[in-house]
């Protein structure tokens, strides 16, 4: 029961905040865009990096991840490296589903 009153008090304290999706005249419609960044060696104990990545389309998220990452890398390159190609495989599958999902209507 303390968990749902939690839940309540938070939608109350934030009603008004919302992700929207639109079409706004200075954007292009359904293109898909984002950042990826990494933190080379970011966590002091295990020396490992830390990831992240958003990816927008329609003026809102459609996907994000923020991580430690599981290997441990060399140096700056290799950390955003592997963030990038993690950040390109999410691209892709979306990129795959609708194109699919197209075909099919």
């Amino acid at each position: 029961m303390l968990a749902a009153e939690h839940v309540l008090c938070y939608l109350r304290g934030t009603w008004n905040q919302t992700i929207r999706y639109s079409r706004d005249s200075h954007e292009i419609p359904n293109v898909l865009w984002g950042w990826e960044d990494a933190d080379w060696a970011g966590d002091t104990d295990t020396r490992r990096s830390h990831t992240g990545y958003i990816l927008m389309m329609n003026g809102g998220p459609i996907s994000w991840k923020s991580r430690r990452q599981d290997n441990v890398s060399l140096s700056t390159s290799e950390a955003k490296f592997v963030t990038a190609s993690l950040a390109d495989r999410v691209r892709g599958r979306f990129i795959a589903h609708s194109k699919h999902k197209k075909r099919t209507l």
